[in-house]
């Protein structure tokens, strides 16, 4: 949770007073994101088990993200997408969403890109896995483009992560696949790292290693 702090810290002022909207269809599933949100900083959630009533609250509370099952009951994912999206019936198509689903392939991650969902996320989740995903996405959306440079969030480059992890790039590229090195972000398709994470994760292979 500690490196979560450093991820979160960044964008704790998007979500003052803004509703994160989770849609799914399970209410135990729902109660683990709605955990998972609240260990993220996210004070405020509304949860939703049916597409249908999905849409509704979409146009009524302008939520400021969407957490959507893939599998969702009534109206299914795809087609609350494209009523966010194209439909000119919801507040701000451009809301952030994220869906989630069991296991899946490649071809339901590139439909998903396609709809306009931002990630498909694979369960389990976990407070780091859709952190990663949520706060890029809720900086992009609430900010303009001048104040997404990687200095004002306070995130450095692969390159320099590794240099104050006495590593190598390609040391971190492998264990962001194997998901066992320091928390990083997604911004579009580039790894970032935050320097308190970094300091964070420094800390905690000290405490692991044999003395």
């Amino acid at each position: 949770m500690s490196n979560l702090g450093a991820l979160r810290s960044s964008v704790d002022k998007f979500l003052k007073n803004r509703i994160v909207l989770v849609v799914d269809s399970h209410p135990f599933l729902r109660s683990i994101t709605r955990t998972i949100l609240l260990q993220l900083g996210v004070k405020t959630t509304r949860e939703i088990g049916d597409g249908f009533e999905a849409i509704d609250a979409i146009c009524t509370i302008d939520p400021c993200a969407i957490i959507l099952d893939w599998d969702i009951r009534g109206m299914d994912a795809r087609e609350v997408v494209r009523v966010v999206r194209t439909s000119g019936m919801v507040p701000n198509p451009e809301v952030p969403i994220i869906a989630i689903a069991g296991p899946t392939n490649k071809s339901k991650v590139i439909e998903a890109k396609n709809l306009g969902i931002e990630h498909l996320l694979i369960r389990p989740l976990s407070p780091m896995l859709l952190g990663q995903h949520l706060f890029p996405a809720l900086m992009k959306a609430n900010q303009p483009p001048s104040l997404l440079d990687a200095d004002t969030i306070d995130l450095l480059t692969p390159q320099q992560a590794a240099d104050i992890l006495q590593v190598s790039p390609s040391w971190l590229a492998k264990a962001r696949k194997h998901s066992n090195g320091p928390a990083y972000l997604l911004v579009g398709r580039s790894a970032r790292y935050c320097k308190v994470a970094l300091g964070e994760w420094i800390k905690s292979q000290q405490r692991t290693s044999p003395n």
